[in-house]
């Protein structure tokens, strides 16, 4: 990089070209002072540099005194590698993890009413709401229905009023941001447009424990 003050005035596209932001493995190698190349490799990156004012030798000398042959570069780079794809890897079983859980639901049943499907959190959330502990599977007695409704719908309408009282303070406060912007905000905007609310959620299981209610059927759920 023969001047960090004219790759640094480039459009971020461009510097984003040279530097693609998903390469965690940059290797800065300065035979001199560091001066700062943590800057552009990230915190996953390495900058092999000299710490002191070098020492009088030959070159070839001073090369593999200080760790600038090839074969150190290599080694470094290597290791780098390594420790990318070791990092890369518990990123990646995080990410399996959280979606094994997405993907996981409970299913409650009742003889005389259609099943209800839900993800595990949001059965597990309910679940709380109405007095039960999230477990693998449960029942609900139709003695304990009506206090279940009640409080579910308690639920569904304090979580209303929460979202109106949000939705004012919204419309009097007007989103400046462009239509692009930072990639975080753009998925917060989209999450707000396509959340299902809980109050959504409550509701398929209310209808199933008024149908079980008044027909005097218990409602069990299983994951």
């Amino acid at each position: 990089m023969p001047s960090w003050d004219s790759f640094d005035a480039q459009l971020r596209a461009c510097r984003d070209q040279v530097l693609p932001p998903d390469v965690l493995a940059r290797l800065a190698v300065e035979p001199g002072a560091v001066q700062g190349g943590h800057r552009w490799v990230g915190s996953g990156g390495d900058v092999p540099g000299m710490e002191g004012f070098g020492a009088p030798a030959l070159a070839g000398a001073l090369l593999r005194e200080f760790g600038f042959t090839v074969h150190d570069v290599v080694l470094r780079a290597r290791r780098l590698l390594a420790a990318t794809r070791r990092g890369a890897k518990k990123r990646l079983m995080a990410w399996v993890f959280w979606l094994e859980k997405l993907t996981m639901t409970y299913t409650f049943k009742c003889k005389t009413a259609g099943d209800v499907t839900m993800a595990q959190a949001d059965g597990g959330l309910l679940l709380q709401i109405i007095g039960k502990s999230p477990v693998a599977e449960g029942i609900i007695e139709v003695a304990a229905m009506n206090a279940a409704i009640q409080a579910l719908e308690n639920a569904a309408a304090r979580e209303l009023a929460n979202l109106q009282q949000a939705g004012q303070q919204d419309s009097t406060e007007p989103d400046d941001r462009p239509a692009g912007g930072d990639p975080i905000e753009r998925a917060e905007r989209v999450e707000r447009v396509e959340r299902v609310e809980l109050h959504q959620r409550i509701f398929p299981l209310v209808k199933m424990l008024k149908r079980a209610r008044d027909d005097g059927e218990v409602i069990v759920w299983g994951v």
